[in-house]
C-alpha cells in the first residue's frame, strides 16, 4: 500500500533504499536559480494574476509515492509521525495555531476529507476526543510559560474575554467561567418570567395572584423542584458550595437542598420583585409569629422576605379573595359545609400606668367554615326536619329502643382489638404484630370512613360579641352567616351545621327558642343546626371518668384512679369536673394499659405450669428465646376471652354477685383473699351505734366491689380510647357507634 501526493518532481525519500526504518530529517529539494520552476508547482503563489482569476485547464500530474519501499506509514510511532507531519506545516508557512484555526474553521467549501476528519473528531468518534485534548492543554508543562502573576490573575476571569488571553490555562479557565456565567444568567432571566411559577404577586391586576393554596407544607418542595428544573446549573453550583448535595430535606441540621433553595430564591427575588413565592411565605411566617418590624425590615433589605407593608397587603388581598370563595361555596346548592364557633379572649395590660388606664379582658367569638365534600344536600332539607319534628316520635322513645341502636357485635370486636393493642404495644417481642393489629382496626372494625384528604378549612372574620349575652350571640350568628353567603332575602333554605363546646351548644339552643316565633328561617336561626363538638364530647366523657373513679389520692382502694396516680407519682387534677385533657388522658390510658397487661399475665402459666406467671415481660422474653411465641390468631382468641371477663357489662354484675359459686365467669377469674374489714375503734363506736350487718350497697356478701369498679373503669376507659382512636383514623362510623354507649351516662354528668 502506498500513499501518493501530487507533485511535478519527486521529493527526497524519507527512508533509504535499503529499507532502513530510521527517520531522516525532511529536507525538500531547493531548485537552483537557473532552473525553471514547473508551471504547476502548488507551493508557488501565482504572480500577475487577478484576485479572482479564471481557472486554467488542469494538466495531468505525476503521482509519486511519499514513502519508498514497502514501509507502511501507519506503523510508525506517534513521535515518528509527528517528526514527518510538523515540518510540512512549517513548509507551508503556518504556525500550529494557524493550522488548528483553519482546520476547525467552519468553512462550507472545505474538502470532503477535511470535513470528514473534523466531523469525526468533534463528534467524539475517534480514539482521542476533544476532552482529551483539553485535558492535555490544561495539564501541559508549557502552559506555565510567561508571567506567573499575570497568568494567575487571569485564571477564571469574567471581565477579560478569553479570546484575548494568551496563556492556555488562563484562557481555558476563563472560557469555562464565562460560559457558565452566560448559562446562569440565561437561566435566571428565564426563571423569573411569570409563567415559570415563582411569581407571587399581591397586585390587583397581576395574572399571577397569590393564593392561600400556594402556601403550605409543600411550598418549599414545590419551589425546590422549580429551581432544579429551571436553573439546574445555578442550583448545582450553590449546592456544591453547601457541601451537601444529596441529603434529604428532613435532615436535622441545615440540609443542603433546603439551604440552596432559600439562597437561590433570595437571589432571584433581588432580580425580580415579583419572583417572591418563597420569600413571601417566609414573610407570612414571620408575621404569624409577631416578628418585630425592625427584624422584618432587615430581612427585606437582604432579600430574605418582602417588606412589612407588602406582607400585610398580600394578607388583605388573600383574605378578600378567600372571603369571596367562602360566599360562593356557601351559596352553592350542590355543596355542603359546616361551621365551628367558640369564644376567644385575651388579657390586655396597659404599657404605662396612667390615670384611666387599666387592664381589660378582650372577649369575642371566632368561627371557622369547613367544606364537606361527598354529602347529599338533600339530607339538610329544613322542611323535612320540621315535618319529622311535628310528628313527635321522640315521645315514644324508651330504653329498649336505645339499646337496640347499639351494635353489640361491633363493640365486642373493638374491645377485643384494644386488648390486642395493649399487649403488642407494650411487649417488645410482639412489636412485629403491630401492623397486623392496626390492619384489623382498619378492616374488621371499619364502619364509615371519611375519604382521605385534607378538609378545606377557612377562618372567618372574628366578632367582638360575647356568647353569654343572648342579643350579642344573635348578632354574631347573623354576621357569621353573612360571611358564608346567607344574607337577608338571599340564603339557602336548608340546615347549616354549627358546632361548638357545651356552653356554645346550650346558648345556641336558647337563642333559637327565643326567636322561634319569627316566620323567616334566617331571622329565627332555624337554618342553624347546633351540634355538640365530638372532641368536646370526648373531653366531657373523660372528665366524667375522673369524677366517677378518682375517689381520693389517699384511698386504699386499688380500683380507683386516685390510688394508681399516687402509686406512680402523678398529681391530682385541679378540677375533677373539667380535667386538663392531655395529662389526664395520658394518665387514663396508662392505668388502662397497666391493668390490661395484668389481666393478660393471668392467662399465661408460670414455670410450675400451674400458677399464673409473675412477670409478663420476662415470660414473653423466655418464649422469644425458645421460639414459641404465640401467633396473632391465638392471641386474638385470648383477647376475646379477656373482654368477656374484664370489660363487658355482664362482668360487672358477675363481680357483684356471689364470686364463690361455680360459673363460666368465676372459673375464668382467680378467687382472691377475703377482704377483712378494719376493726372499729371502741372509743368512738358503741355496741348500740355499731351496725349489726355491714352495708354492701346492693352487692352479694361474697361479691367483689373492687373488681366490679375496676371492670367498669376498664370498660369506660376503653370506650374513651376507642373514640379517640376512631377520630384519628377518620372513621365516622366507629365514632358514632361508640358515642351511643356513653350518651346516657353523659346526661347525668356535671359538665353535660
Amino acid at each position: 500500500m502506498h500513499r501518493w501526493r501530487l507533485s511535478a518532481t519527486p521529493s527526497t525519500p524519507c527512508f533509504s533504499a535499503q529499507g532502513s526504518s530510521s527517520p531522516v530529517t525532511f529536507n525538500p529539494e531547493r531548485p537552483t536559480s537557473h532552473k525553471r520552476r514547473p508551471p504547476n508547482d502548488e507551493n508557488i503563489p501565482p504572480a500577475g494574476v487577478p484576485s479572482t482569476p479564471t481557472p486554467a485547464a488542469k494538466k495531468r500530474k505525476t503521482v509519486v509515492p511519499l514513502f519508498s519501499g514497502d514501509t507502511d506509514p501507519t506503523q510508525l510511532t506517534p513521535r515518528e509521525k509527528l517528526s514527518h507531519i510538523l515540518p510540512h506545516i512549517q513548509t507551508y508557512g503556518w504556525s500550529l495555531g494557524e493550522f488548528l484555526y483553519y482546520l476547525f474553521l467552519d468553512d462550507k467549501h472545505r474538502g470532503q476529507v477535511h470535513a470528514g476528519m473534523v466531523s469525526k473528531f468533534l463528534g467524539g468518534r475517534t480514539t482521542y476526543r476533544p476532552a482529551h485534548i483539553l485535558d492535555l492543554w490544561e495539564a501541559h508543562s508549557d502552559g506555565l510559560c510567561g508571567d506567573k502573576a499575570v497568568n494567575e490573575g487571569l485564571m477564571f476571569s469574567f471581565d477579560v474575554p478569553y479570546t484575548d488571553i494568551e496563556n492556555v490555562r488562563s484562557a481555558l479557565s476563563s472560557y469555562a467561567a464565562q460560559t457558565v456565567l452566560k448559562v446562569v444568567t440565561k437561566e435566571a432571566k428565564v426563571a423569573v418570567k411569570p409563567e415559570n411559577g415563582l411569581h407571587a404577586s399581591a397586585r390587583k391586576k397581576s395574572a399571577q395572584k397569590l393564593e392561600w393554596r400556594a402556601m403550605g407544607l409543600t411550598t418549599v418542595e414545590a419551589v425546590q423542584e422549580l429551581l432544579k428544573t429551571g436553573l439546574p446549573v445555578a442550583y448545582r453550583l450553590l449546592a456544591e458550595i453547601t457541601g451537601d448535595v444529596n441529603s434529604d430535606v428532613t435532615a436535622k441540621r441545615r440540609p443542603g437542598p433546603l439551604v440552596t433553595t432559600h439562597a437561590l430564591s433570595s437571589l432571584l427575588y433581588k432580580r425580580s420583585n415579583e419572583a417572591r413565592l418563597l420569600p413571601l411565605s417566609l414573610g407570612l411566617l414571620a408575621f404569624a409569629y409577631s416578628t418585630p418590624v425592625d427584624v422584618m425590615a432587615y430581612c427585606s433589605r437582604v432579600g430574605i422576605m418582602p417588606t412589612y407593608n407588602t406582607i400585610t397587603g398580600a394578607l388583605r388581598r388573600m383574605a378578600n379573595k378567600q372571603a369571596l370563595t367562602i360566599q360562593e361555596h356557601g351559596q352553592d346548592q350542590k355543596t355542603v359545609g359546616f361551621m365551628v364557633i367558640d369564644n376567644v379572649q385575651n388579657y390586655v395590660r396597659p404599657r404605662d400606668q396612667r390615670v384611666g388606664s387599666h387592664s381589660t379582658m378582650n372577649i369575642g367569638l371566632a368561627a371557622t367554615y369547613c367544606e364537606v365534600p361527598g354529602l347529599d344536600p338533600a339530607a339538610f332539607d329544613i322542611q323535612d326536619k320540621q315535618e319529622r319534628a311535628s310528628k313527635n316520635l321522640r315521645a315514644g322513645l324508651d330504653v329498649d329502643q336505645l339499646l337496640m341502636f347499639i351494635d353489640a357485635a361491633h363493640l365486642n370486636t373493638v374491645f377485643t382489638l384494644h386488648w390486642l393493642r395493649a399487649l403488642v404495644n407494650n411487649i417488645p417481642e410482639l412489636s412485629p404484630l403491630k401492623p397486623a393489629v392496626s390492619k384489623l382496626f382498619r378492616t374488621r372494625a371499619r364502619k364509615v370512613c371519611i375519604p382521605p384528604g385534607a378538609t378545606p378549612v377557612y377562618p372567618l372574620s372574628s366578632s367582638g360579641k360575647c356568647e353569654t349575652v343572648t342579643t350579642e350571640l344573635k348578632e354574631a350568628m347573623h354576621d357569621f352567616l353573612a360571611q358564608v353567603g346567607q344574607t337577608d332575602g338571599n340564603y339557602l333554605d336548608r340546615l347549616l351545621l354549627v358546632g361548638g363546646d357545651g356552653l356554645t351548644f346550650q346558648r345556641l339552643l336558647e337563642v333559637q327558642r327565643y326567636l322561634q316565633h319569627h316566620k323567616d328561617n334566617l331571622e329565627s336561626l332555624a337554618i342553624v343546626e347546633p351540634v355538640l363538638a365530638v372532641w368536646h364530647t370526648e373531653w366531657t366523657f373523660d372528665s366524667s371518668l375522673f369524677e366517677n373513679f378518682w375517689d381520693s389520692a389517699l384511698t386504699s382502694d386499688p380500683s380507683t384512679l386516685g390510688h394508681s396516680a399516687t402509686v406512680i407519682g402523678r398529681p391530682a387534677p385541679a378540677n375533677l369536673k373539667k380535667v386538663d385533657y392531655y395529662p389526664s388522658v395520658d394518665l387514663l390510658y396508662l392505668v388502662l394499659d397497666t391493668r390490661m397487661l395484668d389481666c393478660w399475665r393471668l392467662q399465661f402459666k408460670g414455670s410450675d405450669g400451674i400458677n399464673p406467671c409473675d412477670e409478663i415481660f420476662g415470660h414473653f422474653a423466655d418464649l422469644a428465646a425458645s421460639g414459641t411465641l404465640p401467633g396473632i390468631e391465638e392471641l386474638e382468641k385470648t383477647a376475646a376471652h379477656l373482654h368477656r371477663t374484664y370489660t363487658s357489662t355482664r362482668a360487672i354484675y358477675e363481680a357483684l354477685d356471689d364470686t364463690t359459686k361455680k360459673s363460666r365467669w368465676t372459673a375464668a377469674v382467680p378467687l382472691g383473699a377475703e377482704w377483712v374489714p378494719k376493726a372499729a375503734n371502741p372509743t368512738s363506736l358503741t355496741e348500740k351505734t355499731a351496725p349489726s350487718t355491714p352495708n354492701t350497697n346492693g352487692r352479694h356478701p361474697s361479691g367483689d366491689r373492687v373488681l366490679a369498679n375496676t371492670i367498669a373503669f376498664m370498660r369506660d376507659a376503653t370506650l374513651a380510647q376507642e373514640m379517640s382512636y376512631a377520630i384519628a383514623e377518620g372513621d365516622a362510623g366507629r365514632v358514632y357507634e361508640v358515642m351511643k354507649v356513653p350518651s346516657v351516662g353523659l346526661e347525668t354528668s356535671s359538665d353535660s
